[in-house]
């Protein structure tokens, strides 16, 4: 019996050697979600008085960080990056670095409001965690725990996948898009710019992907975690708002009633101030450049002028 089991745990640990070598050693397809190393950096070593927003690739791609600081006076950092790794992601990978004076901007895409979004997606979870390590402080919970492993199999399956790729010599077919995902992109405050110069991405298939999930459950955990992070960074001597995302003025037209739900429901529930409403974010189709959530240059900037309207009105 005896033999029995260490040969079960010496399959199963070379099985996990295995997996982790693989997982670290073949390199991401690209280095876009690396910008997290930078924008932790920025967190890090911008002096106060600070202005921080907070929430998915909308931010990245929709933000003039210096605009805002040249209007408002205070330094301003953009962690907006990957939508997909969750509300509880993005909250807590700036809650340890909250400074008195801090204002804190939250700006998250409706998806986070529904299904189990606000938990993010477990393999990019696990796949941020292996560019930044101190990520994985971010787990709070057994579920959490479980999901990731689950996440970390599916993140396996995709580097062997890759791994195929490699031996075979499968090149994907180079895109437009290749030369704007990527680290180099930002800029000094943390805002995507290498979309800037770029024509609109829009004309092709998967422009509509990523339609607000409305059809699905608001689930109230996305209300708890933001009372939670409010309730911190009080503790701490800063400020949280909430403005909600720029989107395509024909999308939140079909899904309109829901989001007035949405609103009246959070206007109830959070403890904290919300400083406009979602109609305010809406813009025309021709200002986004590849997705309902990104915006091109001159929608960036359209948006971050009502951004600075509307910090400006509790700064003075």
């Amino acid at each position: 019996m005896r033999r029995v089991l260490l040969k079960v745990l010496f399959l199963a640990t070379s099985t996990l050697g295995t997996s982790l070598i693989l997982v670290f050693s073949i390199p991401d397809r690209n280095d876009y979600t690396h910008a997290i190393i930078d924008k932790h950096r920025l967190l890090d070593t911008t002096s106060t008085p600070r202005i921080i927003f907070a929430g998915g690739s909308g931010l990245a791609f929709g933000l003039d960080s210096q605009l805002i600081q040249d209007s408002l006076g205070r330094n301003v950092i953009n962690m907006g990056l990957h939508g997909p790794s969750g509300l509880r992601f993005h909250l807590e990978q700036i809650r340890p670095s909250l400074q008195p004076t801090d204002i804190v901007v939250l700006i998250p895409e409706y998806v986070y409001y529904y299904g189990a979004n606000p938990e993010g997606n477990a393999s990019v979870i696990v796949a941020m965690a292996k560019i930044y390590p101190r990520s994985i402080s971010y787990i709070k919970s057994i579920p959490e725990v479980v999901t990731l492993l689950g996440g970390s199999a599916r993140l396996l399956q995709s580097k062997c996948t890759q791994l195929e790729e490699m031996i075979l010599h499968i090149e994907p077919k180079p895109t437009i898009i290749d030369s704007v995902y990527v680290r180099n992109g930002f800029n000094d405050h943390g805002d995507l710019i290498s979309h800037l110069n770029v024509p609109p991405y829009h004309r092709y298939k998967g422009f509509y992907r990523g339609q607000p999930e409305t059809q699905k459950t608001m689930n109230p955990l996305a209300i708890e975690l933001l009372n939670d992070f409010a309730l911190s960074a009080k503790e701490h001597g800063a400020r949280v708002y909430l403005l909600y995302p720029a989107i395509i003025d024909s999308i939140y037209a079909v899904h309109e009633e829901t989001i007035r739900q949405l609103d009246k429901y959070m206007r109830d529930k959070l403890n904290f101030e919300i400083l406009c409403s979602p109609s305010e974010y809406t813009f025309p189709g021709k200002y986004f450049f590849d997705s309902i959530y990104h915006l091109n240059g001159p929608g960036r900037h359209l948006r971050t002028l009502k951004v600075i309207a509307h910090l400006r009105r509790k700064l003075s």
